[in-house]
């Protein structure tokens, strides 16, 4: 490569020759990304499936209590004691409250696995060859790019 004071550069000066010979692959990056955007849709999958189950249960769950407040209400007899009649609200609403805290356990492990099934998809990688070995370089701590920034930057002042 010629520098634009006329000196060459071939790249072994600062050690990355690899990178200097490495070739860009389109078929390789196509691949890489189709895998991607692959594993993206999966993921997205997976939640959308999770959180629909999800929503489906909240209203299950609606429509039970609703089902279990109604009947609650229709079996007060008239002339029951306040007593009695407190007593057995108090254990229906205790079954009702156990009831819930079930299904809010159901619904968030359903969303928890959703998530964690979408985590795992898209953390799945195949990483090609040559995008590895540009990596790897590029990793190294005395990895400088082969292209010094040439701008210069001047501030006039007016007085």
């Amino acid at each position: 490569m010629t520098l634009p004071n006329g000196t060459t550069h071939n790249g072994e000066a600062s050690g990355h020759a690899g990178i200097a010979a490495l070739k860009f692959d389109p078929s390789a990056t196509m691949e890489f990304w189709q895998k991607a955007t692959a594993r993206f849709t999966r993921a997205n999958e997976q939640l959308f499936r999770g959180l629909t189950a999800a929503a489906r249960l909240q209203v299950e769950l609606g429509q039970e209590l609703i089902q279990s407040q109604m009947s609650a209400l229709t079996h007060m007899t008239p002339g029951e004691k306040p007593e009695e009649m407190l007593k057995s609200q108090l254990a229906h609403q205790t079954q009702e409250a156990e009831h819930l805290f079930k299904a809010i356990r159901k619904i968030s492990d359903e969303i928890r696995h959703s998530f964690t099934e979408a985590t795992h998809t898209l953390m799945e990688t195949e990483i090609p060859e040559q995008v590895e070995s540009i990596v790897a370089a590029a990793r190294k701590p005395d990895y400088t790019p082969a292209r010094k920034s040439s701008a210069v930057t001047t501030v006039e002042t007016h007085s």
